[in-house]
Protein backbone atom coordinates (compact mmCIF):
# COMPACT_ATOMS: atom_id res chain seq x y z
CA UNK A 1 0.00 0.00 0.00
CA UNK A 2 1.26 3.23 -0.88
CA UNK A 3 1.62 5.55 2.05
CA UNK A 4 0.37 9.10 2.18
CA UNK A 5 1.63 11.73 4.11
CA UNK A 6 -0.17 15.44 4.67
CA UNK A 7 1.54 18.87 4.36
CA UNK A 8 1.24 19.16 7.94
CA UNK A 9 3.00 15.98 8.84
CA UNK A 10 5.70 16.88 6.59
CA UNK A 11 5.88 20.48 8.10
CA UNK A 12 6.42 18.21 11.42
CA UNK A 13 8.82 16.32 10.56
CA UNK A 14 10.51 18.95 9.33
CA UNK A 15 10.77 21.14 12.43
CA UNK A 16 12.22 18.11 14.44
CA UNK A 17 14.44 17.20 12.34
CA UNK A 18 16.17 20.29 12.77
CA UNK A 19 18.99 20.10 15.66
CA UNK A 20 18.07 21.95 18.57
CA UNK A 21 21.31 22.64 21.05
CA UNK A 22 20.93 23.54 24.70
CA UNK A 23 22.94 26.67 25.25
CA UNK A 24 21.70 27.68 28.89
CA UNK A 25 24.45 26.56 31.72
CA UNK A 26 22.47 27.45 34.97
CA UNK A 27 25.65 26.77 36.77
CA UNK A 28 27.28 29.90 35.51
CA UNK A 29 23.96 31.73 35.66
CA UNK A 30 23.29 34.64 38.73
CA UNK A 31 21.37 37.79 39.67
CA UNK A 32 23.82 40.60 39.01
CA UNK A 33 24.29 43.24 40.90
CA UNK A 34 21.20 45.81 40.32
CA UNK A 35 19.39 42.92 39.12
CA UNK A 36 16.58 43.47 40.81
CA UNK A 37 13.90 45.95 41.12
CA UNK A 38 10.64 46.26 42.74
CA UNK A 39 7.19 48.55 42.92
CA UNK A 40 7.10 51.08 43.62
CA UNK A 41 8.99 53.57 41.50
CA UNK A 42 11.96 50.94 41.01
CA UNK A 43 12.20 51.12 44.62
CA UNK A 44 12.02 48.03 46.87
CA UNK A 45 8.94 47.85 49.01
CA UNK A 46 7.87 45.17 51.66
CA UNK A 47 10.96 43.42 51.50
CA UNK A 48 10.30 41.73 48.25
CA UNK A 49 13.32 39.43 47.01
CA UNK A 50 14.51 37.72 44.48
CA UNK A 51 17.25 34.81 44.26
CA UNK A 52 18.64 32.22 42.25
CA UNK A 53 20.35 28.84 42.73
CA UNK A 54 22.37 27.83 40.64
CA UNK A 55 22.81 23.82 41.66
CA UNK A 56 19.25 23.72 40.40
CA UNK A 57 18.85 26.80 37.78
CA UNK A 58 15.59 27.99 39.95
CA UNK A 59 14.69 31.77 40.44
CA UNK A 60 12.16 32.46 43.72
CA UNK A 61 10.79 36.17 43.35
CA UNK A 62 8.85 36.70 46.77
CA UNK A 63 6.59 39.74 45.86
CA UNK A 64 5.22 41.44 49.32
CA UNK A 65 4.37 44.91 47.46
CA UNK A 66 0.30 45.73 48.57
CA UNK A 67 0.57 48.17 45.35
CA UNK A 68 -2.49 45.46 43.76
CA UNK A 69 -2.53 48.26 40.88
CA UNK A 70 1.16 49.08 39.34
CA UNK A 71 4.05 47.61 37.85
CA UNK A 72 5.44 45.18 40.38
CA UNK A 73 8.73 43.97 39.58
CA UNK A 74 11.75 42.73 37.26
CA UNK A 75 14.51 40.21 37.75
CA UNK A 76 17.34 39.75 35.93
CA UNK A 77 19.55 36.63 35.16
CA UNK A 78 22.95 37.18 33.94
CA UNK A 79 24.03 34.27 31.44
CA UNK A 80 26.74 33.67 28.94
CA UNK A 81 25.17 32.58 26.00
CA UNK A 82 26.40 34.49 22.92
CA UNK A 83 23.43 35.25 19.90
CA UNK A 84 24.83 35.08 16.31
CA UNK A 85 23.02 36.83 13.66
CA UNK A 86 22.89 34.04 11.93
CA UNK A 87 20.97 31.80 14.16
CA UNK A 88 17.40 31.20 15.49
CA UNK A 89 17.27 31.04 19.46
CA UNK A 90 14.13 29.30 21.42
CA UNK A 91 13.55 29.90 24.85
CA UNK A 92 11.50 27.95 27.69
CA UNK A 93 10.66 28.00 31.14
CA UNK A 94 8.43 26.08 34.07
CA UNK A 95 6.64 28.94 35.94
CA UNK A 96 4.93 28.43 39.38
CA UNK A 97 3.14 30.22 41.75
CA UNK A 98 0.84 30.32 45.06
CA UNK A 99 -1.63 32.43 44.38
CA UNK A 100 -3.00 33.15 40.47
CA UNK A 101 -0.38 36.12 38.86
CA UNK A 102 -0.88 37.84 35.52
CA UNK A 103 1.39 39.80 32.96
CA UNK A 104 4.71 38.44 33.62
CA UNK A 105 6.63 38.59 30.22
CA UNK A 106 10.49 37.58 29.38
CA UNK A 107 13.68 38.04 27.16
CA UNK A 108 16.56 36.60 26.91
CA UNK A 109 18.81 39.44 26.01
CA UNK A 110 18.19 42.88 27.53
CA UNK A 111 20.17 44.55 24.92
CA UNK A 112 17.88 43.80 21.99
CA UNK A 113 14.66 41.61 20.97
CA UNK A 114 16.25 38.34 21.08
CA UNK A 115 13.50 35.76 21.53
CA UNK A 116 11.04 38.21 23.08
CA UNK A 117 8.36 36.79 24.65
CA UNK A 118 5.54 38.26 22.78
CA UNK A 119 2.66 35.86 25.07
CA UNK A 120 1.64 37.19 28.40
CA UNK A 121 2.47 34.47 30.68
CA UNK A 122 -0.69 34.25 33.07
CA UNK A 123 -0.49 31.81 36.13
CA UNK A 124 -2.99 30.13 37.75
CA UNK A 125 -2.63 29.12 41.81
CA UNK A 126 -0.67 26.03 42.41
CA UNK A 127 -0.34 25.14 38.86
CA UNK A 128 3.12 24.76 36.53
CA UNK A 129 2.77 27.03 33.26
CA UNK A 130 5.68 25.83 30.76
CA UNK A 131 6.57 28.27 28.17
CA UNK A 132 8.20 28.36 24.79
CA UNK A 133 9.20 31.23 22.70
CA UNK A 134 8.57 31.08 19.13
CA UNK A 135 11.75 30.89 17.15
CA UNK A 136 13.31 34.18 16.71
CA UNK A 137 16.54 35.35 15.30
CA UNK A 138 20.02 36.02 17.01
CA UNK A 139 21.34 39.75 17.24
CA UNK A 140 24.71 41.13 16.79
CA UNK A 141 26.02 42.63 20.30
CA UNK A 142 24.90 41.06 23.43
CA UNK A 143 24.70 42.07 27.18
CA UNK A 144 23.62 38.08 28.38
CA UNK A 145 21.00 39.38 30.39
CA UNK A 146 17.35 37.55 30.31
CA UNK A 147 15.18 39.42 31.88
CA UNK A 148 11.80 38.48 33.85
CA UNK A 149 8.80 41.20 34.41
CA UNK A 150 6.39 40.82 36.58
CA UNK A 151 3.16 43.16 35.40
CA UNK A 152 0.25 43.88 37.25
CA UNK A 153 0.80 41.38 40.11
CA UNK A 154 -0.59 40.86 43.53
CA UNK A 155 1.71 39.71 46.60
CA UNK A 156 2.68 36.25 45.40
CA UNK A 157 5.86 33.68 45.79
CA UNK A 158 6.98 32.67 42.21
CA UNK A 159 9.67 30.26 40.88
CA UNK A 160 10.77 30.03 37.55
CA UNK A 161 12.53 26.98 36.82
CA UNK A 162 14.28 24.53 34.21
CA UNK A 163 15.53 27.58 31.74
CA UNK A 164 16.29 26.19 28.38
CA UNK A 165 18.05 28.74 25.51
CA UNK A 166 18.45 26.71 22.61
CA UNK A 167 19.89 27.26 18.68
CA UNK A 168 17.12 25.77 16.22
CA UNK A 169 18.75 26.61 13.26
CA UNK A 170 19.66 29.23 10.80
CA UNK A 171 18.67 32.51 10.51
CA UNK A 172 14.91 33.66 8.90
CA UNK A 173 14.46 36.42 6.88
CA UNK A 174 12.06 39.06 8.47
CA UNK A 175 8.93 40.10 6.72
CA UNK A 176 9.40 42.95 4.63
CA UNK A 177 7.64 46.07 6.37
CA UNK A 178 5.96 48.77 4.00
CA UNK A 179 6.74 51.73 5.72
CA UNK A 180 4.36 54.82 5.40
CA UNK A 181 5.26 58.22 4.53
CA UNK A 182 6.59 60.53 7.33
CA UNK A 183 4.31 62.59 8.69
CA UNK A 184 3.60 66.22 8.38
CA UNK A 185 6.48 68.77 9.80
CA UNK A 186 5.64 69.84 12.75
CA UNK A 187 4.20 73.47 12.83
CA UNK A 188 5.50 74.98 16.66
CA UNK A 189 7.50 76.94 16.70
CA UNK A 190 10.97 75.19 18.38
CA UNK A 191 11.45 78.51 20.76
CA UNK A 192 8.31 76.89 22.36
CA UNK A 193 8.76 73.46 22.45
CA UNK A 194 9.96 70.87 25.09
CA UNK A 195 10.66 68.08 22.62
CA UNK A 196 10.90 64.42 23.45
CA UNK A 197 11.50 62.51 20.12
CA UNK A 198 11.63 64.36 16.84
CA UNK A 199 13.31 65.21 14.06
CA UNK A 200 12.27 68.60 13.58
CA UNK A 201 13.42 69.96 17.17
CA UNK A 202 16.73 69.40 19.76
CA UNK A 203 15.98 67.49 23.31
CA UNK A 204 18.20 67.16 26.24
CA UNK A 205 15.99 64.16 27.19
CA UNK A 206 17.10 60.95 27.55
CA UNK A 207 14.68 58.39 26.35
CA UNK A 208 14.65 54.05 26.65
CA UNK A 209 12.02 51.57 26.40
CA UNK A 210 10.30 50.62 29.63
CA UNK A 211 10.42 46.79 30.32
CA UNK A 212 7.27 46.83 31.66
CA UNK A 213 6.28 43.49 31.17
CA UNK A 214 4.65 44.82 27.54
CA UNK A 215 4.39 42.68 24.65
CA UNK A 216 5.03 45.49 22.05
CA UNK A 217 8.46 45.74 20.03
CA UNK A 218 10.17 48.77 19.07
CA UNK A 219 12.19 49.53 15.68
CA UNK A 220 13.17 53.19 14.57
CA UNK A 221 13.06 53.19 11.14
CA UNK A 222 13.51 56.07 8.44
CA UNK A 223 10.55 57.54 6.56
CA UNK A 224 11.89 60.30 4.62
CA UNK A 225 15.55 61.49 4.52
CA UNK A 226 16.23 62.96 7.68
CA UNK A 227 12.91 61.47 9.17
CA UNK A 228 12.57 58.98 11.55
CA UNK A 229 10.20 57.06 13.31
CA UNK A 230 9.30 54.43 15.93
CA UNK A 231 7.70 51.40 13.93
CA UNK A 232 5.92 49.20 17.40
CA UNK A 233 4.66 45.96 16.46
CA UNK A 234 2.92 43.44 18.14
CA UNK A 235 1.64 45.80 20.44
CA UNK A 236 -0.56 45.39 23.92
CA UNK A 237 1.08 48.74 25.76
CA UNK A 238 4.38 50.69 25.95
CA UNK A 239 5.96 52.54 28.40
CA UNK A 240 8.89 55.06 27.60
CA UNK A 241 11.20 55.75 30.46
CA UNK A 242 12.67 59.99 30.67
CA UNK A 243 15.38 60.76 32.25
CA UNK A 244 16.65 57.77 33.95
CA UNK A 245 12.96 57.81 35.46
CA UNK A 246 13.95 61.36 37.13
CA UNK A 247 12.02 64.32 36.49
CA UNK A 248 12.51 66.21 33.24
CA UNK A 249 11.73 69.73 34.29
CA UNK A 250 9.40 72.06 34.86
CA UNK A 251 6.98 71.92 32.61
CA UNK A 252 3.99 74.77 33.41
CA UNK A 253 4.85 76.74 30.37
CA UNK A 254 4.62 73.98 28.11
CA UNK A 255 1.07 72.38 28.86
CA UNK A 256 -0.18 70.80 25.78
CA UNK A 257 1.48 67.49 24.17
CA UNK A 258 1.45 66.64 20.53
CA UNK A 259 2.25 63.51 19.33
CA UNK A 260 2.05 62.19 15.83
CA UNK A 261 0.75 58.83 15.59
CA UNK A 262 0.19 56.49 12.34
CA UNK A 263 -2.55 53.12 12.21
CA UNK A 264 -3.73 51.82 8.94
CA UNK A 265 -7.04 50.96 10.36
CA UNK A 266 -9.14 53.36 12.08
CA UNK A 267 -9.43 52.41 16.29
CA UNK A 268 -8.58 54.41 19.27
CA UNK A 269 -4.94 54.65 22.02
CA UNK A 270 -4.91 54.85 25.65
CA UNK A 271 -1.89 57.56 26.81
CA UNK A 272 -1.14 59.06 30.30
CA UNK A 273 1.73 60.57 31.43
CA UNK A 274 3.37 59.38 34.45
CA UNK A 275 3.74 62.10 36.97
CA UNK A 276 3.46 59.80 40.34
CA UNK A 277 -0.07 59.11 39.13
CA UNK A 278 -1.80 58.18 35.77
CA UNK A 279 -4.95 59.08 33.87
CA UNK A 280 -5.41 56.59 31.08
CA UNK A 281 -7.36 58.61 28.38
CA UNK A 282 -8.63 57.38 25.01
CA UNK A 283 -7.92 58.28 21.64
CA UNK A 284 -9.31 58.16 18.39
CA UNK A 285 -7.31 56.97 15.00
CA UNK A 286 -8.72 57.11 11.97
CA UNK A 287 -6.21 55.44 8.84
CA UNK A 288 -2.98 57.47 7.95
CA UNK A 289 -1.26 60.05 10.28
CA UNK A 290 -3.26 61.07 13.54
CA UNK A 291 -1.79 64.58 14.93
CA UNK A 292 -2.85 64.52 18.49
CA UNK A 293 -2.85 67.93 20.16
CA UNK A 294 -3.44 66.93 24.43
CA UNK A 295 -4.16 69.68 26.78
CA UNK A 296 -2.64 68.08 29.97
CA UNK A 297 -4.42 69.77 32.41
CA UNK A 298 -8.15 69.73 30.49
CA UNK A 299 -7.47 65.76 30.33
CA UNK A 300 -5.14 64.84 33.60
CA UNK A 301 -6.55 66.26 36.16
CA UNK A 302 -4.14 67.09 39.29
CA UNK A 303 -1.47 66.16 36.98
CA UNK A 304 2.03 67.68 38.38
CA UNK A 305 3.75 69.26 35.35
CA UNK A 306 6.89 69.20 37.43
CA UNK A 307 7.66 65.90 37.74
CA UNK A 308 6.79 63.77 34.91
CA UNK A 309 9.59 60.75 34.37
CA UNK A 310 7.33 58.38 32.14
CA UNK A 311 4.92 58.55 29.46
CA UNK A 312 2.81 55.48 28.95
CA UNK A 313 0.68 54.12 25.99
CA UNK A 314 -2.29 51.40 26.06
CA UNK A 315 -4.67 49.59 24.76
CA UNK A 316 -2.57 49.87 21.30
CA UNK A 317 -3.26 48.98 17.65
CA UNK A 318 -1.30 45.59 16.56
CA UNK A 319 1.12 47.72 14.81
CA UNK A 320 1.38 51.75 14.85
CA UNK A 321 4.25 54.28 14.55
CA UNK A 322 4.81 57.20 16.68
CA UNK A 323 6.80 60.32 15.72
CA UNK A 324 7.23 63.75 16.57
CA UNK A 325 6.60 63.80 20.79
CA UNK A 326 7.24 66.71 22.41
CA UNK A 327 5.52 69.53 25.14
CA UNK A 328 4.91 73.21 23.92
CA UNK A 329 3.03 76.10 24.68
CA UNK A 330 0.29 77.32 23.22
CA UNK A 331 1.17 79.94 21.70
CA UNK A 332 3.11 79.23 18.45
CA UNK A 333 5.14 82.61 17.33
CA UNK A 334 5.35 81.40 14.58
CA UNK A 335 5.48 84.01 10.98
CA UNK A 336 6.19 83.08 7.74
CA UNK A 337 9.35 80.74 7.64
CA UNK A 338 10.69 77.72 6.22
CA UNK A 339 11.76 75.17 8.76
CA UNK A 340 13.36 71.68 8.40
CA UNK A 341 11.93 68.88 5.99
CA UNK A 342 11.51 71.48 3.02
CA UNK A 343 8.24 72.88 4.90
CA UNK A 344 6.92 76.11 5.12
CA UNK A 345 4.37 77.71 7.43
CA UNK A 346 1.88 80.45 6.91
CA UNK A 347 -0.39 82.75 8.16
CA UNK A 348 -3.53 82.44 5.58
CA UNK A 349 -7.34 84.23 6.27
CA UNK A 350 -6.12 83.82 9.92
CA UNK A 351 -5.01 80.17 9.48
CA UNK A 352 -1.85 78.36 10.27
CA UNK A 353 -1.07 76.42 7.73
CA UNK A 354 2.11 74.15 6.62
CA UNK A 355 2.99 73.43 3.03
CA UNK A 356 4.99 70.52 2.27
CA UNK A 357 6.14 68.26 -1.16
CA UNK A 358 2.80 71.32 -2.32
CA UNK A 359 0.03 70.03 0.19
CA UNK A 360 -1.01 72.14 2.30
CA UNK A 361 -2.01 70.97 6.31
CA UNK A 362 -3.84 72.27 8.98
CA UNK A 363 -2.58 72.50 12.75
CA UNK A 364 -3.58 68.97 13.23
CA UNK A 365 -1.91 67.38 10.55
CA UNK A 366 -4.93 67.04 8.18
CA UNK A 367 -4.74 67.85 4.68
CA UNK A 368 -6.58 70.82 3.32
CA UNK A 369 -8.67 70.49 0.09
Amino acid sequence: MKKIFSLFAVALFAISAVAQTELFNPATAFIPEGGTYFAPNWAQEFNSTAAYDAATGTITVDLKSQFYGQWQAQVKLQHDVTFSAAKQYTFSAKFKSNVAIGGITAKMDDNAEVAFANQTINLAANEEFVYTSAPANGVEGNNHILVFDFGWAVPAQVTIYDISIKEVGGAVAPPEVEHPAAAPAPAHDAAQVFSIYSDAYTTTVTRGMGGWGQTTREEEVQLAEGDHAFYYSTCNYLGWELNGNTTIGDLNAYPMLHMDVYVAEAGSIGFTPIWGGEAEKAYALQPGWNALDINLTADFVGINLTNIFQLKWANMPATCYIDNVYFYGEGTGVDNITIEKHAVKRIENGQLIIIRDGIKYDITGSVIR
